[in-house]
């Protein structure tokens, strides 16, 4: 199994090239934050039942991630491997590392249109107004932790109920994890592709963790990186914590590869 290295441009926050742009940007996001706000909880509640919507609502989501993330001044920056990785896979397991709350909304706004994802969340959001109808219509996967050993095992069967072309996409470390390094990965990613003989497509973000920080409400302007590794096959005969250990080696000899090189270039 062979990585592409992908060159990582410097991913120091870039400010504004105007003042004034900056501020219609803020201006036009409070304007229309609040009707992002209501797209995402009341169409399903209004289209939710028509054919095809499930398809037009992600595409209309990834605009939208693109139009928020444009107005915050935050680029998203992915090279043309990555992007094929994207567009030609099918039902992979997708494994990101997680480092800010800018994550989700860099993986959306890149997405090829062909590619089919979801995600998985805590089953606390469906219970607020209008979410829980929303996360059905969107193929939303709940996960609900409160059922201890079982949670997997729900999760496990909601993915395999899913279209097979479909990509679930979860968080290696299962929560944001601050720093330059990755944190320690969660083994549930790993006992879902075994379980289901997936594939699972590892993804790299870098940036977002400076730009919003943990425990920060205001994002930096600047770019996120994102990039998509080679395809990782898991092994039936080994166990699920070697094989864990094996898939977060390789993320992160790729991920601090990156990074050192990054950190070289901005000295």
């Amino acid at each position: 199994m062979s990585t592409c290295k992908a060159e990582i441009p410097n991913a120091a926050t870039v400010p504004p090239k105007s003042l004034v742009i900056f501020f219609l940007k803020r201006v036009a996001l409070v304007l229309y934050g609040p009707l992002l706000f209501l797209f995402v909880a009341l169409a399903p509640q209004i289209c939710g039942h028509r054919k095809g919507f499930r398809g037009w609502y992600w595409r209309m989501m990834c605009r939208l991630m693109r139009l928020a993330l444009w107005s915050l001044d935050i680029r998203v920056d992915i090279d043309e491997t990555s992007l094929g990785r994207l567009a030609t896979d099918e039902g992979s397991l997708i494994v990101m590392n997680h480092k800010s709350h800018l994550d989700v909304p860099a993986l959306m706004s890149v997405l090829p249109p062909q590619k089919w994802i979801t995600f998985g969340a805590k089953v606390e959001l469906s219970r607020l107004p209008f979410f829980k109808r929303a996360f059905q219509c969107a193929g939303i996967l709940l996960i609900d932790r409160s059922k201890g050993s079982r949670t997997l095992s729900h999760l496990i069967d909601a993915y395999r109920s899913s279209d097979p072309r479909l990509s679930l996409a979860l968080f290696a470390e299962g929560t944001r994890v601050p720093g330059a390094n990755l944190g320690p990965f969660k083994p549930g990613a790993v006992a879902i592709a075994r379980r289901l003989e997936r594939s699972i497509l590892p993804i790299c973000i870098f940036g977002s963790g400076a730009l919003l920080p943990k425990h920060s409400g205001v994002p930096k302007p600047g770019v996120i990186h994102i990039r998509v590794l080679e395809k990782y096959e898991c092994v039936p005969d080994l166990p699920v914590g070697a094989q864990l250990e094996k898939l977060q080696h390789y993320m992160a000899h790729y991920y601090l590869e990156s990074t050192s090189e990054d950190e070289h270039r901005a000295r």
